[in-house]
């Protein structure tokens, strides 16, 4: 028995011991892997934070490009006459030749450009109060004089984004190093718009959501035209004359003759004529049609009484059409928020040059007009009137005769050009004016590109 227990004495002893190593191994272990871990917390912290340096860097040297962009398209501006295309793509051109002179004499020697930049990131570190921070930070250079500028430049030679190449940053706590990182930085070229436009909608004389519709004499159309369709059950008992079938909206003609000169006539539904002689286009200024069909109603008989001078779609659905048709969408989207009617002709303290009227209610043109119609109703030009300008509408518009409707991408340019002068001249109490601001052209055509510094 005495030896019995002396045995078991001695095994409990012995497990004991041997309990007490593996436990103390696990401890050492969880010991490692806790440093571990808080290690690999730091590194990656020190890692992020390289990563925001970089991101304050490139932030810091863009400013700078933003505001000498701004002095260039300034003085360039004031250099610049009258819009015509020809004139825009000197202005262009101008601006981004002397930018990129600006861009290389800045970061002619970029470690110099860098070193600026990364000294008064660190200084403002320097004043900041850290709770619970690691300790003192700083970034460095490494190798500075590796760092290259690489300036891209497009088919014209005209300066692109560019990049400041090669940059190393290390980033330092206690002294210690944290984390390092090889980096380029993007140096951003702010595009420059020296006229407002929507290029596609501004080159249009007539856009109609639900329906263009022509009668009475003859008429003429100088510029792009965009027809859209509507369901069956907006059809109006008065346009059944015009022939529709199936598709109701589209280009309904019922004048006596009817001669369009643009780049492109596009509906997205048919080509009804009744009673009409219609040409699209000229030998000397061919069209794109696009159309589901064209419907050759009676009145002429076995005579051809639809010309296309150009190239004729019909029943389109290639994805330069669809292209064409969602960048004419995006113009039209800000119809719905029309709330009232304006006439600039009836407010006295309207300044500019041309006439505007924008409304959620109908329109009707009476004698000549130049300017911009924009409305969520119909427009309805009355015989014997001319406009000349662009002309808006979320239902139909109605020519009645004796028409002349011209495209004049200039007029709505210093309409709104004009509107954005106005508007940075309000005073903040005027910014809440709600009638003023919401007689803007600017706000209800979509996508348009303002005048002006564009940061990317």
């Amino acid at each position: 028995m005495r030896r019995e227990r002396f045995f078991i004495t001695m095994l409990s002893a012995f497990l004991m011991l041997l309990f007490a190593v593996f436990a103390l191994l696990l401890l050492e272990r969880g010991t490692e892997l806790g440093l571990s871990m808080v290690e690999r917390k730091m590194k990656l912290r020190a890692e992020l934070e390289l990563d925001k340096t970089r991101d304050e860097i490139e932030t810091e040297l863009n400013e700078e490009i933003v505001q000498k962009a701004g002095e260039i398209f300034d003085e360039v501006l004031a250099q610049t006459p009258g819009y015509d295309p020809s004139t825009e793509a000197l202005a262009e051109g101008k601006y981004l030749s002397l930018l990129g002179a600006y861009v290389k004499n800045r970061f002619s020697d970029p470690e110099r450009a860098l070193s600026e930049s990364v000294n008064r990131i660190n200084g403002r570190e320097a004043n900041t109060v850290s709770i619970g921070g690691d300790g003192v930070r700083k970034v460095r250079l490494e190798d500075p004089d590796s760092i290259r500028l690489n300036i891209k430049t497009d088919a014209g030679g005209h300066i692109t984004d560019s990049y400041l190449e090669n940059v190393k940053l290390i980033l330092y706590r206690d002294f210690k190093e944290a984390a390092r990182q090889s980096c380029s930085i993007l140096l951003k070229v702010p595009e420059a718009r020296f006229y407002s436009a929507n290029d596609i909608i501004f080159d249009h004389s007539m856009l109609a959501v639900k329906g263009i519709y022509f009668t009475g004499r003859t008429s003429s159309v100088v510029g792009n035209v965009y027809a859209g369709t509507h369901e069956i059950s907006e059809f109006r008992q008065a346009d059944a004359r015009y022939g529709e079938r199936e598709i109701f909206g589209g280009i309904n003609v019922l004048s006596t003759q009817l001669g369009v000169e643009a780049d492109t006539v596009l509906t997205e539904g048919d080509i009804n004529v009744r009673d009409s002689f219609v040409m699209f286009g000229l030998d000397s200024a061919e069209v794109k049609l696009y159309a589901h069909a064209i419907n050759r109603l009676d009145g002429f008989g076995s005579r051809n009484n639809v010309i296309v001078k150009g190239e004729q779609i019909l029943d389109p659905g290639d994805e330069g059409y669809k292209s064409l048709v969602s960048s004419i969408k995006q113009g039209l989207s800000g119809l719905s928020g029309l709330s009232d009617y304006y006439d600039s002709d009836n407010d006295a303290s309207y300044k500019g040059t041309y006439r505007k009227i924008l409304s959620n209610y109908d329109v009707i043109i009476s004698g000549d007009f130049k300017g911009a119609i924009v409305t969520s109703g119909n427009v309805i030009i009355e015989a014997d009137s001319s406009v000349e300008g662009i002309i808006i509408a979320g239902d139909r518009i109605y020519a009645r005769g004796n028409n002349s409707i011209v495209s004049d991408s200039d007029i709505i340019r210093v309409i709104v050009d004009e509107e954005l002068i106005d508007e940075k001249a309000l005073d903040p109490e005027s910014l809440n004016d709600e009638f003023r601001i919401s007689h803007y052209l600017k706000d209800y055509i979509g996508g348009i590109r303002l005048k002006g510094i564009k940061n990317n």
